[in-house]
């Protein structure tokens, strides 16, 4: 078996099984944010983006194994559950981070016109 053939089992290796293991782990991690009630784990969810976008192995996987749908579809999940959880300004994550961007409100008198029809 020459170098080349056994670049070609790697990078099958790397298109089959990493988007599998950080997709399965995304799930892991949302269902056990809403198990166990703990927003702090939404932010690991979307930790993930952060290292799939940094990371030029992970996005490559993604993109050649024409699974890059199924992160967005995931990680908008998450995202939405972050807007619905309700955070408060006084309360911070682990990593030191405030939840309370995630907080969308819309003042009275900006009614129908805020959203544009």
């Amino acid at each position: 078996m020459g170098i080349v053939d056994e670049e070609k089992d790697f990078e099958y290796i790397r298109q089959t099984y990493l988007p599998e293991l950080l997709l399965d782990y995304h799930n892991a991690v949302y269902y056990a944010s809403h198990t166990l009630k703990n927003g702090d784990l939404l932010t690991q969810c979307m930790n993930l983006s952060i290292w799939v976008a940094t990371r030029p192995h992970l996005t490559r996987s993604f993109t050649e194994s024409k699974r890059m749908a199924e992160l967005v579809d995931a990680l908008a999940c998450s995202s939405k559950a972050m807007v619905v959880e309700t955070a408060t300004k006084d309360r911070h994550l682990e990593s030191g981070q405030y939840p309370f961007i995630w907080k969308v409100q819309v003042r009275e008198e900006d009614g129908d016109d805020a959203v544009p029809q």
